[in-house]
């Protein structure tokens, strides 16, 4: 499904955004019409109906497809809007910048606090509690995504001298040598932490010696437990995933404001 999203809806949407003209720009309206049909197929995606095995797979393929596609035509724009909001590169730059950390900082969250949470809620009930922490999270995502659209404008317009066909960007591109090396690299980049992130739950689950993974983090899960917060209930191995993650994303998150801070320097 992800292939599906990234070699099919990405360009197709890509495309239709660049090209959309209206009153509020070209990517803006695309957030407005997108963030509530994305925020209640987001709920829908996890939700667990009550089907047969068979009538489940296909309502998960369905539901998931979708919000991958609309996931492609909200964020696409999303991320775009910064190149239209300023001309100033250091501007674009930072706003970038800033929206990075953010991301990392909500994959963090996710990572140590999202178990424990829908623990909580559902009272020990995994898919009640992914279904009540969801709907919040639809809701608080699609008010979020409304307050961008009506606090942003699209300040660079381009003129009718720089539109051109999907025929001639694709040619562009095609001939743009540096565009192309971006493009083989990051996508080697992305296969990489596919294939490593999906080998990490297959690591804990199977390979992991759980008296070993208890004894290493219990001076952590101790200290929460002493503040009395109780994270991760009994599961020690999905506390010491989680913890893993927490530490990947912070010296993720370190490491880009340190590259930030030595650019200004060496700029």
């Amino acid at each position: 499904m992800g292939l599906i999203a990234g070699f099919g809806f990405n360009p197709f949407i890509g495309a239709i955004a660049d090209r959309t003209r209206s009153k509020w720009g070209k990517f803006r309206p695309w957030i407005l019409f997108t963030a509530i049909p994305l925020g209640i197929c987001a709920l829908l995606a996890f939700s667990t109906p009550d089907f047969s095995y068979k009538g489940k797979m296909m309502y998960a393929a369905a539901t998931y497809s979708l919000l991958l596609l609309l996931y492609a035509a909200n964020n696409l724009p999303y991320a775009a809007l910064s190149g239209v909001i300023t001309g100033d590169m250091k501007e674009r730059n930072s706003l970038s910048s800033y929206r990075f950390v953010a991301v990392m900082f909500a994959q963090f969250f996710v990572q140590v606090f999202m178990l424990p949470i829908i623990l909580s809620v559902g009272k020990g009930d995994k898919a009640a509690g992914i279904e009540a922490v969801m709907t919040w999270l639809a809701i608080i995502g699609t008010v979020m995504l409304l307050i961008t659209f009506l606090t942003t404008r699209e300040r660079v317009i381009p003129t009718a001298e720089q539109e051109s066909s999907l025929k001639n960007d694709l040619k562009d591109l095609i001939g743009n040598r540096p565009w192309l090396i971006m493009l083989l690299v990051t996508t080697f980049i992305f296969i990489t932490l596919a294939m490593k992130g999906g080998s990490y739950v297959y690591y804990f689950n199977n390979y992991v010696d759980e008296t070993s993974l208890t004894h290493f983090i219990s001076p952590i899960t101790g200290f929460f437990h002493s503040i009395g917060m109780n994270f991760f209930g009994e599961e020690p191995k999905s506390a010491g995933f989680g913890l893993f993650n927490a530490g990947w994303y912070y010296h993720d998150d370190y490491g880009h404001y340190f590259f930030k801070k030595v650019c200004r320097q060496v700029w």
